[in-house]
């Protein structure tokens, strides 16, 4: 077997994680290689083949099919995380991830959507007013992340009181876990969050509330999930409702604003709003490397034979930017019409959240720039810092809102 190319710790924290990811696709698009947290595995960077694995039923997201090494790795470098995780949507396969998914599903509707639309549109418009008149401020933390917090919240029924302790709790569970000090505080986080919604659930009602918690507990009671499924997906959805589309908001602007003229260009036609959030997910996914898999059977893929209960990373964020399937994959443009992306994943692990992430983000730049169409950035791309996390988050991004003096 191929010595493991290392994955630096701060990949997600680099301007351009790509200058380290984009040469593997043409160079070794099936690279053995090993993750901060000591895990060894494939990843995979051509587009094809990251639609092969994540369409391909022989690639499972369950760590129980990972091999004995793997699953010795993984116990003792992050055991809190992965535990906690196991029975949610996203480490779960048929049919355990069908039941969850129809229950998730459920909580959903076109209904529930345009109650949310009307929701998210009052929350921003109490975020803006309290920006009126001010000329520099964070754009994450006065305005994506609060959003993204109180949609979540909204979504799934968490009082809006619990917001500032949970947002903590998140953001300790997500960190990269490169030592133990890391580890140790991640699954702290995961541990209070836990607890939070283990009572959380004891106390809610699914009679009383038509929250996506209610619709969850519901599912529990008529038998189609289990206690366990049920904290588990509980949690992953309010963490990922609002880690990745928190990102994506503040991520779009930040290109948007390091692309002269792009703001204006936005100002002038808001209907490439849309276009713009699309290129981001495509160009800098909040989700570069989202989910491990493992092969339940020897796969050849890309002239690489997988063996069964290897660990395989589907590289998201690579595959976005194949040449194969975009031109000038390496370029920001916001008139790139239908950017083809996979970062809400695809097939039966395909993101039920994605129209609401495409509702918030859309509602949430649309206003924004309208409030403010002559945002900058307040300091140089380059000292932008980003989250030390297992998403790719901006950690701050300071703008100023004022006209340049001509």
């Amino acid at each position: 077997m191929q010595d493991s190319l290392e994955i630096p710790a701060h990949l997600n924290q680099m301007l351009d994680p790509y200058e380290l990811v984009d040469p593997l696709r043409e160079a070794s698009p099936v690279c053995r290689v090993r993750n901060a947290e000591g895990l060894d595995a494939w990843m995979i960077t051509r587009h094809a083949d990251v639609v092969r694995v994540l369409t391909d039923a022989r690639f499972s997201v369950d760590s129980r099919n990972a091999a004995v090494t793997a699953r010795q790795t993984i116990e003792a470098t992050h055991s809190r995380t992965v535990e906690s995780f196991a029975d949610s949507i996203l480490a779960t396969d048929p049919p355990e991830h069908t039941w969850i998914r129809k229950a998730v599903a459920r909580g959903l509707t076109p209904n529930r959507l345009r109650e949310l639309r009307v929701f998210i549109t009052e929350t921003i418009e109490q975020l803006l007013a309290r920006l009126d008149g001010a000329t520099q401020f964070d754009l994450v933390a006065d305005f994506a992340s609060p959003l993204s917090l109180q949609v979540s919240a909204h979504l799934m029924g968490v009082p809006t009181d619990d917001l500032p302790q949970l947002a903590r709790w998140s953001y300790d569970l997500m960190l990269m876990p490169k030592d133990q000090s890391a580890r140790t505080t991640a699954d702290a986080g995961m541990a209070q969050l836990e607890d939070y919604f283990r009572a959380l659930i004891e106390r809610h009602s699914p009679h009383a509330n038509h929250d996506l918690l209610a619709t969850l507990i519901a599912a529990r009671d008529a038998g189609e999930i289990t206690p366990a499924q049920l904290l588990a997906t509980a949690k992953f959805v309010f963490v990922a409702a609002h880690d990745t589309t928190g990102a994506l908001i503040s991520a779009t602007m930040f290109h948007v604003l390091r692309q002269n003229g792009a703001l204006n260009s936005l100002v002038s036609d808001p209907r490439l709003i849309s276009n713009a959030i699309e290129e981001c997910l495509r160009f800098d996914t909040p989700v570069p490397l989202p989910v491990t898999f493992f092969a339940t059977e020897n796969v050849t893929l890309g002239g690489v034979t997988i063996a069964a209960g290897d660990q395989v990373f589907a590289a998201i964020g690579a595959a976005n930017r194949d040449p194969r399937v975009v031109e000038t994959p390496a370029e920001f443009h916001i008139q790139r019409e239908h950017p083809a992306h996979l970062s809400f994943g695809l097939g039966i692990h395909y993101c039920l959240g994605a129209q609401l992430a495409r509702l918030e983000a859309s509602a949430a730049l649309e206003a924004l720039i309208e409030h403010h169409p002559h945002l900058r950035l307040a300091v140089p791309a380059h000292k932008v810092p980003w989250r030390p996390t297992v998403t790719r988050v901006l950690h701050a991004l300071p703008v100023v809102s004022s006209p340049p003096y001509e």
